[in-house]
């Protein structure tokens, strides 16, 4: 006895509905797993230009798969091997990060200044700014924020920082540890009433690092012109790209190369036609009319025969 078209059909559509649960658990599984702590923070930190590429119809499967470090970090230097730099005096988030502040002042105005943080604990990481002013309540001079973990400066000793104080009227800035206390101490042109505020980073304190806006525990990036013409070779070798634009070219009597497409102080690149992220175009061209972006730059042939005439 012969079953029904309509059973067939429904067991053909189930089995079709397995395969792509299938299909689509696997590649997210694959996914997980190739994706490493530094490439998630590298779109924790971007959000919008990750959301904007996943929108394009054409995505680059590195950029897909999350794979940032892949083409943008120089050699093998990653986020995590950033993680575990010297923290301690180095300037990090300088943003308003949620958490209670605790305020360490001096009674009395003077210039050279010392004052010092107990209660640390070994495992937790802080920030710490020095503010300064002429009377108690005010705070006329303010210094970036610093890292400090304690476990780092036990095995330093002490800590000279340098950077974040221009224009504060702060110099000398120490960081040491003696006994079970950091000792905080600067000095100051002429006497004036300092304090050390001090916060906890809560959650994770890489998050609170990688955003600071000097960069400073930011892992190495390639140089531009290795980031958009080498870091394409890696996996698509010019020997297997046939007939191709060549690169590291610039403009000319004939030729112009359009501001709004990018390049390397005017020099072009392979993601000069072709966004590396995700594009409208096939091979990530970044027009879907592939004559138009050709007469953007060769501007000798526009008009020159009716496939050119493009507004």
């Amino acid at each position: 006895m012969k079953a029904p078209k309509t059973s067939y059909s429904i067991y053909a559509l189930s089995l079709l509905a397995v395969l792509i649960c299938l299909l689509l658990c696997g590649e997210q599984t694959l996914v997980a797993q190739l994706v490493s702590p530094e490439d998630e923070q590298c779109i924790r930190c971007h959000v919008s230009q990750f959301n904007s590429g996943l929108q394009q119809k054409y995505v680059h499967s590195p950029f897909f798969e999350r794979q940032c470090s892949s083409c943008h970090l120089a050699g093998a230097r990653s986020m995590a091997a950033a993680e575990s730099d010297f923290l301690t005096g180095s300037l990090v988030n300088q943003e308003i990060v949620w958490g209670k502040v605790k305020r360490i002042a001096e009674e009395r105005p003077v210039s050279e200044h010392l004052l010092s943080l107990a209660g640390l604990e070994s495992d937790n990481s802080y920030r710490f700014r020095i503010i300064t002013g002429v009377q108690p309540e005010l705070s006329d001079f303010t210094s970036s924020w610093y890292g400090l973990r304690p476990t780092e400066l036990k095995a330093t000793s002490s800590v000279f920082v340098t950077e974040g104080l221009g224009g504060t009227g702060i110099s000398g800035l120490t960081v040491a540890w003696v006994g079970n206390v950091a000792l905080i101490s600067w000095q100051t042109s002429e006497p004036l009433f300092g304090a050390v505020e001090l916060q906890l980073l809560e959650g994770d304190l890489t998050t609170a690092e990688t955003t600071a806006q000097n960069d400073i525990v930011h892992p190495l990036l390639r140089d531009p012109e290795d980031l958009a013409i080498n870091a394409c070779y890696q996996c698509h070798p010019e020997s297997t790209l046939g007939t191709s634009h060549p690169v590291r070219l610039y403009g000319g009597l004939d030729v112009r190369i359009p501001q709004e497409l990018p390049t390397v102080e005017g020099m072009m690149t392979c993601v000069t036609c072709h966004d590396p992220h995700g594009s409208a175009g096939k091979m990530l061209v970044r027009e879907t009319i592939k004559t138009k972006l050709c007469v953007a730059c060769h501007v000798k042939y526009k008009n020159s025969s009716p496939s050119t005439m493009f507004r």
